[in-house]
């Protein structure tokens, strides 16, 4: 009995661990969890983007790189923008796992005026990525 016991404990153990937590793709947050999110929420998680690139370009150079900076993001949107096109990217129910940094990256591409091809592109390797985990 006891060994019963300690079996179905163990096989209760396993398949919890092994379920995913439904707001992270990959460990990165997803659009479950900007959904949930409140406003103030997502615009600290948008200029978090922003400034940890300006971190990173730091870092890697040891000064910000103003090639990066004057891209990302795109110097004539406002965080609101981000923050609306991010919303509209979700609205559309197969993006839901696509992770939220993917998304500002596609919102990012669209200021930018990349092209239909160029956004389609993006979206294929973020699906990929989301295939995989």
């Amino acid at each position: 009995m006891a060994r019963k016991l300690l079996l179905l404990l163990s096989l209760a153990t396993v398949l919890s661990l092994a379920q995913t937590d439904a707001t992270t793709t990959g460990g990165m947050l997803n659009g479950r969890a900007w959904q949930a999110a409140g406003r103030d929420a997502r615009l600290m998680y948008v200029r978090g983007i922003e400034e940890g690139l300006v971190l990173a370009a730091g870092l890697v150079s040891c000064k910000p790189d103003e090639d990066i900076l004057l891209k990302h993001p795109a110097p004539e949107f406002h965080p609101s923008d981000y923050i609306d096109e991010i919303n509209a990217f979700y609205q559309k129910s197969s993006n839901i796992r696509i992770p939220i940094f993917y998304a500002w990256e596609y919102a990012n591409a669209r200021f930018e005026g990349a092209s239909q091809q160029q956004l389609d592109s993006l979206m294929q390797s973020f699906n990929a990525y989301v295939g995989k985990h």
